[in-house]
């Protein structure tokens, strides 16, 4: 078993074993056996590794879940510290996650995840983390709550925006003879996330008709152009954003979108220079 596949695993609290030349992940007393995972010598393999593993993460501590949708709390308590009161927003986060991981999800805990399509190959879930628990929300949850889809999908977009006991990631800020190149980086699994948040996540780039990239699960780079719609700085991002997705341990997407004043959408091949691959199939069951 590989370094980098312990790494991951241990990122996501799993402890993995092998029995009979079978792959097995174990958390909290359940055993999930995954089938079918490719050798991870390349960011596409990788990124499907790692959504699998996700994926498991998800569906165990949804099937050993003792949370429920009574302890959330929408509003502050005058007892709350400021790093212990809930956002304004409520708890529950929008998360950017490849498609192969709600299969893997729904496979374990037979149930249907509530998901927003974000772009081909990735979709937004919603997910709070209650003390050491990742609750991931299923459309039976929409049995006991007082809002709907498109309520969840705002809240939850608006409480990762305004999480206010977390700090905005600063930028590492380069200056190119075209404009300027932010890299946001974050060790909270959530900054590939922030990519649904644009534009409004970095407006002074959208403004100027500028582009963003989320090579890594935690990494995003933007770029705005000083001249509004360059697409000099277009090949910039990418070739920065080519060089992390090839080295990460959590490639998200080589591709480079670009942004207008309220909108963006995916930008032309020749940018990143890659060529989208199949995911791997990769099966799960417990065992």
């Amino acid at each position: 078993m590989s370094d980098w596949l312990e790494r991951v695993a241990d990122k996501f609290s799993l402890r993995l074993g092998t029995h009979n030349g079978r792959v097995l992940a174990r958390r909290r007393h359940v055993t999930v056996e995954i089938q079918g995972i490719p050798p991870h010598g390349t960011p596409d393999e990788k990124r499907a590794v790692w959504a699998t593993l996700l994926g498991v993460r998800l569906g165990i501590d949804r099937i050993t879940t003792t949370y429920t949708l009574e302890l959330e709390r929408p509003t502050p308590l005058a007892s709350d510290k400021k790093h212990e009161s809930p956002s304004l927003y409520g708890e529950r986060r929008l998360w950017l996650v490849p498609e192969a991981t709600i299969p893997i999800v729904e496979t374990l805990c037979d149930e249907a995840v509530c998901t927003r399509a974000w772009c081909q190959g990735f979709t937004s879930i919603f997910v709070t983390a209650w003390k050491k628990e990742w609750h991931i929300f299923a459309l039976p949850d929409f049995e006991n709550a007082t809002f709907d889809a498109e309520s969840l999908y705002e809240f939850a977009r608006y409480s990762l925006f305004n999480d206010e006991r977390t700090q905005k990631p600063r930028p590492h800020v380069e200056i190119s003879p075209f404009g300027k190149i932010r890299r946001y980086e974050a060790t909270d699994g959530l900054m590939s996330s922030r990519g649904a948040l644009m534009p409004d996540y970095d407006w002074d780039a959208a403004a100027s008709s500028g582009c963003f990239c989320v090579p890594s699960r935690d990494v995003m780079i933007v770029g705005e152009p000083t001249v509004r719609g360059d697409e000099r700085i277009y090949f910039e991002v990418a070739a920065q954003a080519r060089e992390i997705w090839l080295n990460t341990d959590f490639p998200f997407a080589p591709s480079v979108f670009k942004m207008e004043d309220s909108a963006f959408h995916l930008g032309t091949a020749q940018w990143h220079g890659l060529n989208a691959r199949p995911n791997p199939e990769i099966r799960v069951r417990r065992i």
